[in-house]
């Protein structure tokens, strides 16, 4: 299954083999947490893209079991579902609270394979080769440009040769409503350009939008006044891409 990939309609994407059992991992850790009074970051947005990942790293980690790094996981359920089936899993943060709740978590939830790390926006505090996968949900878009060149530096530093760097990001023209997201497929060529990585696989094809519903990410935000608001629609993209 490629996992480079736009979305076109989510409808479409939850029907095709895998990801409705998937998206049940991540559901079911939901409901876990809740059992337990639990804080994590709800986001039903990201249901596509935790069950996009999840898929990718089954298949990668079948062939070269190892550690996964959730880089940005800002204390979502993925670095949950992931040390619940015994991957060894680091989750990355700026924010000291998420990496409190998130040790909190483990150890109430006795997921003993889940760590949680603070880091500077720079350096990451991990061993080089020290991972088999990296994967970065929706992070991207909310990196300074000036920054991006250490996400790509230390994503290198610390995989395994031949690991894989899995990123899901915001995509298209309104997308940069909420963030500096890739618009355009040109835009995606040189995120591969300057990740000093191999992209695996073909890139993506800019996807044609039913015309009805239109791209499947739907937001409301400020005009420039800051007077009113004004509805937006963009996608998610997906990348591979793999240490060399």
């Amino acid at each position: 299954m490629e996992f480079n990939h736009v979305v076109r309609l989510f409808r479409d994407e939850f029907q095709k083999p895998g990801y409705g059992p998937a998206r049940e991992r991540v559901n079911a850790m939901e409901r876990r947490l809740v059992a337990a009074g639990r804080p994590w970051r709800r986001d039903t947005g990201r249901s596509w893209e935790y069950s996009h990942v999840l898929l990718a790293l089954d298949r990668l980690l079948a062939r070269r079991p190892g550690a996964v790094v959730d880089f940005g996981g800002g204390n979502g359920a993925l670095a949950y579902v992931l040390a619940a089936e015994d991957v060894p899993t680091t989750v990355l943060d700026l924010d000291a609270a998420c990496i409190e709740a998130v040790r909190g978590n483990a150890s109430a939830l006795c997921l003993h394979r889940l760590t949680a790390q603070l880091h500077s926006g720079r350096s990451w505090p991990l061993p080089d080769a020290s991972a088999e996968a990296v994967v970065a949900v929706s992070v991207y878009e909310s990196i300074l440009r000036p920054l991006r060149p250490w996400l790509f530096a230390e994503a290198r530093r610390v995989l395994a040769p031949g690991g894989s760097l899995l990123m899901t990001l915001d995509y298209g023209p309104e997308a940069r409503f909420v963030g500096d997201a890739p618009a355009t497929i040109e835009d995606l060529r040189s995120l591969v350009a300057a990740s000093g990585m191999e992209l695996v696989g073909a890139m993506p094809t800019e996807p044609s939008f039913d015309p009805e519903v239109g791209p499947p990410v739907k937001a409301l935000v400020p005009t420039l006044d800051g007077e009113d608001t004004r509805a937006i629609a963009y996608s998610f993209a997906a990348l591979h891409l793999r240490s060399v």
